[in-house]
């Protein structure tokens, strides 16, 4: 259906037409389903535009699923589940109209979108307080990245080459080993991982002198003990660093 629609839409050079519908249908389906006044609205505004009714059926079709999908990333990243997350998607799918047969067609797609969305990456964590009160694994488990951790620098060594990270968290201070500073002056001599975000974790009275050493535009430092707001915005700033350049060498 969409396959002929996207034929019929080149034919008669109606993409500017389409876009203005689809642009109208999404702002009407933002909270699902729309009331019968609405939908005549938007079904007058289609044959103003010249649209054929297979192909206005076809983009109804492709909003309704992407608002729908969309509806269900928003909730589930919110946590605003009812009883359980199968009623809720049950509930959402009413209110977005969308057939058990729209469903089956569209399950994997939906689940991989839902997935990609909430992932956010790999973090290396390496830190002595593992297992502790001030351990983070959680909170970055439940923002959605995938954490690997690591007692020491030396243990990260091990599993940086298996895990290949998103970003690197380490603390400065290893008694009777390698330190935060000397393992990231071995990830930088490495081409493999140099340009993975690299942040410091370290006490306050650590913060100038880390500061004030050569970072790169991958690497930061945050006190301890660390706001996990302040935490995550670093993180973030650095993955666009990241990603930036990953893109310029396209």
């Amino acid at each position: 259906m969409e396959k002929k629609a996207r034929e019929e839409i080149t034919r008669l050079n109606l993409q500017n037409s389409v876009k203005q519908l689809r642009s109208a249908l999404e702002a009407a389906w933002v909270n699902g389903a729309p009331v019968d006044a609405a939908a005549n609205a938007l079904h007058g505004l289609a044959i103003s535009l010249e649209i054929p009714p297979d192909v206005e059926l076809s983009i109804i079709r492709e909003v309704k699923l992407d608002m729908y999908s969309k509806a269900v990333k928003e909730v589930i990243a919110k946590r605003k589940l009812l009883r359980s997350s199968s009623s809720t998607l049950e509930w959402l799918r009413k209110v977005y109209q969308v057939s058990v047969a729209e469903y089956l067609e569209n399950e994997s797609k939906f689940l991989l979108d839902l997935v990609a969305d909430q992932y956010k990456g790999t973090v290396l964590l390496v830190s002595k307080m593992l297992g502790t009160k001030e351990d983070i694994t959680p909170r970055l488990k439940s923002s959605g990245f995938a954490v690997v951790q690591a007692a020491t620098p030396e243990n990260a060594l091990e599993k940086i080459e298996k895990v290949n990270p998103n970003i690197v968290l380490c603390d400065t201070d290893f008694p009777g080993g390698l330190s935060g500073i000397k393992f990231l002056h071995v990830i930088r001599a490495n081409s493999k991982f140099n340009y993975i975000p690299f942040i410091l974790v370290g006490e306050i009275a650590e913060l100038a002198q880390l500061k004030s050493s050569e970072l790169k535009p991958n690497e930061g430092v945050i006190k301890r003990p660390m706001d996990y707001e302040e935490l995550t915005t670093l993180m973030n700033d650095k993955l666009t660093s990241f990603r930036e350049y990953i893109s310029s060498l396209k």
